[in-house]
């Protein structure tokens, strides 16, 4: 999908939680220049469960990983605490330096009780 099509894509991107590949990811490279500057990353986020049941477990995994040498930025997990419920949860993914060659992906855990998982938006604020 090229950047300007994502930007106006207004639909979030949903799976269904009895995977737990990088179902959902975007590379950077459609949105920023190869050169390394850091960035505060958050997502909005959201899941639904069987009965709308919560646990202490987790709902999604998030990461950025970097394709040029092959090495993971970040991996978080999201409790099914902060992302449960029909309203977008705003997650923090952390500050890093970012380039071209990452990308950001979410998975889901292959928890019994989520039945899907969202991810509305990805936000970068660049920091100075």
């Amino acid at each position: 999908m090229s950047a300007a099509a994502w930007r106006n894509a207004y639909q979030a991107a949903s799976v269904l939680g009895d995977t737990v590949e990088w179902a959902i990811k975007t590379q950077l490279g459609l949105f920023l220049d190869a050169s390394p500057e850091t960035w505060h990353v958050y997502a909005m986020v959201r899941a639904e469960t069987k009965d709308n049941k919560i646990s202490d477990t987790s709902a999604l995994t998030c990461g950025i990983y970097d394709n040029t040498n092959h090495q993971d930025i970040s991996d978080n997990a999201i409790p099914l605490t902060t992302a449960v419920g029909k309203q977008y949860r705003r997650i923090d993914m952390g500050t890093h330096r970012l380039n071209s060659g990452m990308l950001i992906w979410f998975a889901p855990t292959r928890n019994p009780i989520v039945t899907k998982t969202y991810v509305d938006r990805i936000i970068l604020i660049r920091e100075r």
